[in-house]
């Protein structure tokens, strides 16, 4: 968080994830519900841990994110919008939410090399 505050909600798939059409839908369980305020610690979500979420400004505020691999669909790593469907056997149920007018711009970067490191 550069400034401002946040809430941040992150779930599992329980299963199989949903396809990326609209029909689609796949139960989720929460893992992570939080408030973040600038300063705080860095925020780590994984390709299998807590990767669907939502970030929801509470005040005015901006982040710095950094996404690595990035997104690209041909390598299988497209980015897939959901909505909340509702409620089943205590999970939520998120559906594919698809809009031609959602984009997710990237930039190439060109710095030092970064290691990763999965917990």
């Amino acid at each position: 968080m550069l400034f401002g505050r946040m809430r941040c909600t992150a779930y599992d798939w329980i299963g199989e994830p949903a396809q990326n059409t609209p029909s689609q839908q796949a139960a989720a369980r929460l893992v992570k519900d939080c408030v973040l305020r600038a300063p705080c610690d860095v925020q780590q979500l994984h390709p299998r841990d807590g990767n669907v979420h939502r970030l929801e400004a509470e005040t005015a505020c901006a982040f710095f994110d950094v996404l690595t691999p990035p997104y690209d669909a041909s390598q299988g790593r497209g980015c897939t919008y959901y909505l909340p469907e509702g409620e089943h056997d205590g999970h939520v149920v998120l559906r594919v939410w698809e809009d031609d007018d959602v984009s997710v711009p990237g930039v190439r970067y060109r710095g030092r090399r970064v290691q990763l490191a999965w917990p």
